[in-house]
């Protein structure tokens, strides 16, 4: 088949290292905390087309949610929502072929 149509689902820990450029964006109330690490759990989409036996191209987008609103370095004092990213992802495949490794049949 040259067209493959897949799901994703899984989960990982992100470490995000926050830096604020303008001090003036944060509200008085806005709490920060600069280093963070969180677990996240991510689902998305995929769509890959084989070109030939051994050349595949793609595309990918994938949304994971942050089970932490620190992620960018703030939390909003009126925040009820957790830190998300999102992210589209195009890819080139290559595909080796693999002998199997059975014995001799006669």
């Amino acid at each position: 088949k040259p067209h493959s149509l897949y799901a994703l689902l899984g989960a990982g820990v992100a470490f995000s290292t926050a830096q604020i450029h303008d001090e003036n964006m944060l509200k008085p109330t806005d709490k920060v905390k600069l280093k963070e690490q969180a677990l996240g759990i991510s689902g998305g989409v995929g769509y890959q087309y084989r070109i030939s036996n051994n050349i595949g191209i793609g595309a990918e987008y994938r949304l994971t949610q942050f089970l932490s609103d620190y992620m960018d370095g703030f939390h909003p004092l009126n925040s009820k929502k957790l830190d998300m990213s999102m992210d589209l992802r195009i890819s080139l495949s290559y595909f080796f072929k693999v002998e199997s490794g059975g014995g001799s049949s006669k």
